[in-house]
């Protein structure tokens, strides 16, 4: 199996619709949901809630991945002193695709991180050290 169908399985597990059927939300567990009162019982539905919490992260990611990439964009600081490119202004929370240098590969790449704010100014995370004024990124939809 390559990276392309491990990517195409991945998207054929429907797991948008296993979440909707079991009432899963990212906010509430399942702790609507019918169970017995004894201790395996109870311990399962945990477990599963827990895998579900997971799925619904993996689902997220997926999504974001079956966007097609409509731009490619260099950052910079606008007057709001937020970081913006022609399609997008972007605020804590946000996801973000740059292109950086990856050490260990030797190489560039495409990275995936979301933006936040540190009370001085707005960052990568787990790239705190990278400018973001000038960054290379892209922007799906």
């Amino acid at each position: 199996m390559n990276i392309q169908q491990l990517h195409d399985r991945l998207n054929d597990l429907k797991i948008e619709k296993l979440l909707s059927q079991s009432g899963f939300d990212i906010h509430n567990d399942l702790y609507d949901m019918e169970c017995e009162s004894d201790p395996d019982s109870l311990m399962l539905r945990e477990e599963l809630t827990d895998v579900l919490y997971h799925l619904d992260i993996a689902s997220s990611i997926l999504k974001h991945l079956k966007k097609k990439v409509v731009g490619e964009y260099t950052l910079h600081k606008n007057n709001n002193d937020r970081y913006s490119c022609a399609a997008w202004e972007f605020t804590c929370g946000n996801r973000i695709e740059f292109y950086d240098y990856d050490d260990d590969l030797e190489k560039y790449r495409w990275y995936v991180s979301r933006i936040e704010h540190n009370g001085n100014d707005y960052y990568i995370v787990g790239f705190r050290n990278l400018s973001l004024d000038g960054l290379r990124i892209r922007i799906r939809k």
